[in-house]
C-alpha cells in the first residue's frame, strides 16, 4: 500500500530540478553522473543530487551533497549542521581492479540545505574519504540507502607505481 509520504517522495525524486553549483576542482576522475537521491536521514524530506571525484595522487574521494529541503521553515546558513532535517550516508564501494581486493567508506552528512521556497539559498557541502593508496586500477561506486536514481553512479581510476 502506498502512503501519502511514499507518493510525495517519488513525485519529488522525479521531478529533481537540475541543481547548478560550483563543486570541489576536479582533481581527477569524476562520478559519471549525478546521483540524485531522497535525503531522508533526518527529520525532513529532502532531495537533490550527490556529485564527486577521486584526487588520484592521493586517493582521496571527495563527494559534493546539493539539496533542496521540503520544509520552508528550516533553512540552514551554514555547510554542516547536526540540527538540518537532511542528513544522508553516501556508501562508497571500491574495488582494486587487477586483485580484486574490495571494501566500503561510509561517508556521512549533515548539512545545509535551500528551501524550496527560495532555492537559490542552497548551499552544497562536501566531504571526503581515504580510498586504497596501492598502485592499481580501481573502481569506486556511491549508493545511498534511500530512494534514488540511478542505483548507484562510479568512477573508474588509477594509481601509478612510484
Amino acid at each position: 500500500m502506498r502512503t501519502l509520504g511514499t507518493t510525495l517522495a517519488a513525485a519529488a525524486l522525479l521531478c529533481v530540478p537540475a541543481i547548478a553549483f560550483a563543486g570541489p576542482a576536479a582533481a581527477g576522475p569524476e562520478l559519471q553522473a549525478p546521483l540524485n537521491t531522497m535525503v531522508t536521514e533526518g527529520s525532513g524530506l529532502c532531495y537533490g543530487n550527490i556529485r564527486g571525484n577521486v584526487d588520484v595522487p592521493t586517493a582521496r574521494i571527495t563527494l559534493t551533497f546539493a539539496f533542496y529541503n521540503t520544509d520552508p521553515a528550516f533553512v540552514a546558513d551554514q555547510p554542516y549542521d547536526p540540527d538540518s532535517p537532511c542528513r544522508t550516508t553516501a556508501y562508497v564501494t571500491w574495488e582494486n581492479l587487477d586483485t580484486g581486493a574490495t571494501g566500503e567508506v561510509p561517508i556521512e552528512f549533515a548539512g545545509a540545505a535551500g528551501s524550496i521556497i527560495d532555492p537559490n539559498q542552497h548551499l552544497p557541502w562536501y566531504n571526503s574519504a581515504q580510498l586504497p593508496k596501492e598502485p592499481g586500477n580501481y573502481k569506486a561506486t556511491v549508493t545511498t540507502k534511500e530512494l534514488r536514481w540511478p542505483e548507484s553512479v562510479s568512477v573508474e581510476y588509477t594509481l601509478p607505481a612510484d
